[in-house]
């Protein structure tokens, strides 16, 4: 996790607790999803 963070905070991106598990989300998927997709 604490590479993400400090992914996030390079960009000037509060590193909270739902953009992290959206940013660990985003780099597993291999393609686009919605929304829904990370709800199922």
């Amino acid at each position: 996790m604490r590479e993400l963070e400090q992914k996030l905070a390079g960009r000037d991106i509060k590193p909270t607790a739902v953009r992290l598990l959206i940013f660990k989300a985003m780099l597993e998927y291999p393609q686009a999803f919605s929304l829904s997709d990370l709800e199922a």
